[in-house]
């Protein structure tokens, strides 16, 4: 066969030929309806029983050939509580470096404790997360944190939001890149829920879902 060529056409692709001075290499063609990997030397043949979702790469022996299928796995979204407490946050990856809206559900946290809900730079499990963006938002005006609580002091009356029956939240929360002097486009940070003030030290409710700016 090394005198041969052989050709590859994809979906609304032009053609591609192989020839013999093209060694051992593959061509790939992507186009734009299929993936069209041009014929090889009978050594490197792959078969033609179906690849399963699941494979990350395939390889094409004994040409020494690999052709790298990305599996990439979506960010997990969700994280989840010993206490059965658990968040979702509505987008986790590529977020720009400023102004974007986050949305985080909140559900099966005590009634009785008030939970801060905010970007913050990740903190090994035990420790305290932070800092956080928000900080001491005293008017609710920066609209990077949100405080839910159903009991809160007199002072916070007009900050918390209650909780809904269950134990549940829904807030909107608005994160940048920056927090303070954490730069989250090269630190890990990720939209985390903690116990407020009030029980700053009770570390049962921390969830943290990580993100990444772009």
């Amino acid at each position: 066969m090394s005198g041969s060529s052989r050709r590859c056409v994809g979906a609304g692709a032009e053609m591609l030929t192989y020839r013999p001075d093209m060694k051992r290499e593959a061509v790939i063609l992507l186009c734009s309806t299929a993936l069209c990997l041009s014929a090889v030397p009978a050594a490197a043949a792959a078969t033609n029983s179906a690849i399963p979702p699941s494979v990350g790469s395939v390889s094409v022996a004994p040409a020494g050939l690999t052709v790298q299928v990305s599996t990439k796995s979506k960010r997990k979204k969700t994280a989840k509580g010993p206490a059965g407490n658990q968040i979702r946050v509505s987008k986790v990856r590529n977020l720009a470096p400023f102004g974007n809206f986050i949305t985080v559900r909140g559900k099966g946290f005590s009634e009785t404790v008030g939970v801060y809900v905010a970007l913050c730079k990740k903190k090994p499990k035990g420790k305290k997360p932070g800092p956080c963006g928000g900080g001491a938002d005293t008017d609710g005006s920066s609209q990077a944190s949100a405080w839910v609580s159903s009991n809160p002091p007199p002072y916070g009356r007009n900050l918390a939001q209650p909780y809904q029956r269950g134990g549940n939240f829904l807030v909107r929360i608005k994160v940048s890149a920056q927090i303070g002097s954490i730069n989250c486009r090269i630190k890990s940070c990720a939209i985390v829920v903690r116990a407020d003030h009030l029980n700053s030290t009770d570390r049962r409710w921390d969830l943290s879902v990580p993100v990444r700016f772009r």
